[in-house]
């Protein structure tokens, strides 16, 4: 197609579209194009691409230049700070997170670690001290830590020392401390010091001490008389019987024979001295005891005193023997004077023996009775002797009253003891003045017995002790009639006479004639 202007027609040209030879030539609307000549229709103005942009008439699309828009209405504008767009770019795009577009044109550029875009993206500031950059974000730091300006990581809190404002440790002060990873200092707790600045951990009382408040420098050392077996207590004061040494953890027991006293404020554990004791969680040594003594130092419990000993006051070393004369009838009292009619002849006796039958004493204290002097009673043992009758035959005196003559015994005045009847002779009563001859044809064993008749076919002469027979030339056979009860015989030569009962025996009254000496030339 053609078309007419004033020089004559010609072909339509580029860029433009022609209906008619009387038509002008019209351009292409902006935001198209036409490339081709002599077009007619309409549709040969072609729409730009998206990214491309064009004037009235345009023969060809322009791409719309980095750092630019292209509007709808095939406007070009410049792309606002903080965003930007690239060759044949519609529409500007907003700067990413973490990126920075100091200039539209240019392509979005990443902050450097510790680092963040600004509100408008325009430019890369570092992350506030406090804060380190993660993910283009800055991030608090957590407690416990901190970081300076521009960080990408949070550091730990150091030991002894606080992150209040997570930007600058500070150094924990006496009395307080800090752990790593600690946000402030913590006071001292109870049962622990702080002695210097900067400590991360505080430090446990010892055994023996203690610290009853918080933020202290030091632990006090457990007082003498005192436990502290828990540590963040007051200490408790030991109770009766028990005691401590300065820095002891617990009271322990007073041990048995010893003092546990605080002599000038000091406590001291002194061994019991002699004359004392102690038993155990006892805090004094105690005084012996009336009837006891301790001879040795540190002693738990006093001695008894044996039995005739005393100590009658306190604080014996020894206990002393009971005197000659005396009685000790229990060791706590002094020694008691034996009465009259009473003794005690030996050291360490409890009792006073009565003077026996036949003595006496008439004054206290006697070590010794007397003894009833001959022809002399003594009835009682506290009086003085009375004399016998005189020459009162058929009596004596045994010491305590006179009384007859025994049986067997003469008594040819009462001055003088009992005499026994010799061989062959009898009394058999009491009083007896003298004793009778045995007559012939009787023997007289038993001086206490009526004589006793021989037996038939024997003998005797007075005064004989038994009877006599002849049995064969050479021998002679004694017979000897003796105590109407069941006796046994013991055969042999010389033997005595025993007056056991035979087993199982009835009491019969009989003679018994037994073998005593057989006699043939001296010798059976």
């Amino acid at each position: 197609m053609v078309w007419k202007d004033s020089s004559g027609c010609s072909p339509c040209p580029s860029g433009f579209i022609c209906k008619g030879l009387s038509n002008p030539a019209r351009p292409c609307p902006a935001g198209t194009y036409n490339p081709l000549v002599s077009a007619v229709f309409e549709d040969s103005c072609i729409d730009c691409p998206a990214g491309s942009y064009s004037g009235e008439g345009s023969i060809s699309c322009t791409y719309c230049p980095a750092g630019f828009k292209c509007l709808v209405n095939n406007t070009v504008e410049s792309c606002e700070p903080g965003t930007y767009s690239a060759l044949a770019q519609m529409d500007c795009k907003p700067c990413p997170d973490g990126f920075v577009c100091e200039s539209p044109d240019l392509p979005p550029q990443k902050c450097a670690p510790g680092y963040v875009a600004n509100n408008e993206s325009i430019i890369c500031e570092p992350c506030r001290a406090g804060t380190y950059s993660f993910n283009n974000t800055c991030i608090a730091c957590r407690n416990g830590t901190y970081s300076s300006k521009g960080s990408i990581v949070c550091t730990t809190c150091p030991d002894g020392h606080s992150c209040a404002d997570k930007i600058n440790p500070l150094k924990c002060l006496k009395g307080t401390y800090a752990a790593s990873d600690q946000m402030t200092c913590e006071g001292c707790p109870l049962g622990h010091s702080c002695e210097v600045d900067g400590l991360s951990y505080p430090t446990r009382c010892s055994n023996g001490t203690y610290q009853n408040k918080v933020n202290k420098t030091s632990c006090y050392l457990c007082p003498a008389d005192y436990s502290c077996i828990n540590n963040i207590e007051e200490p408790v004061k030991c109770s009766d019987g028990m005691y401590s040494l300065l820095g002891m953890i617990e009271c322990l027991v007073c041990p048995a024979g010893f003092s546990c006293l605080k002599i000038n404020g000091v406590q001291t554990i002194s061994a019991c001295q002699m004359g004392w004791y102690s038993p155990e969680s006892v805090n004094e040594c105690i005084n012996c005891t009336k009837g006891h003594f301790c001879p040795s130092t540190g002693l738990s419990t006093p001695y008894m005193c044996p039995s005739g000993w005393y100590a009658d006051d306190v604080g014996f070393q020894q206990c002393r023997p009971c005197p000659k004369g005396h009685a000790c009838y229990n060791a706590i009292d002094s020694p008691v004077e034996c009465q009259a009619g009473f003794y005690s002849a030996f050291v360490g006796q409890t009792n006073c023996a009565v003077c026996p039958l036949g003595f006496y004493s008439v004054s206290n204290g006697s070590e010794q009775c007397l003894s009833c002097p001959t022809g002399h009673k003594c009835p009682f043992p506290d009086k003085p002797p009375q004399k016998c009758g005189e020459g009162q035959p058929g009596y004596f005196s045994n010491g305590t009253v006179c009384i007859l003559c025994y049986e067997g015994h003469f008594c040819p005045s009462s001055v003088i003891k009992p005499i026994s009847c010799p061989l062959g002779t009898y009394a058999n009563s009491k009083g007896s003045v003298l004793c009778e001859l045995c007559p012939s044809g009787y023997y007289c064993f038993n001086a206490t017995e009526d004589p006793k008749p021989c037996d038939e076919g024997s003998f005797s002469t007075a005064g004989s002790i038994f009877c006599q027979m002849r049995y064969a030339q050479g021998y002679l056979l004694n017979k000897i009639l003796l105590y109407d009860v069941p006796t046994r015989v013991f055969p042999g030569r010389n033997k005595k006479i025993a007056a056991n009962p035979l087993p199982n025996s009835k009491a019969v009254r009989r003679n018994v004639v037994f073998n005593i000496a057989c006699v043939h030339l001296l010798l059976c």
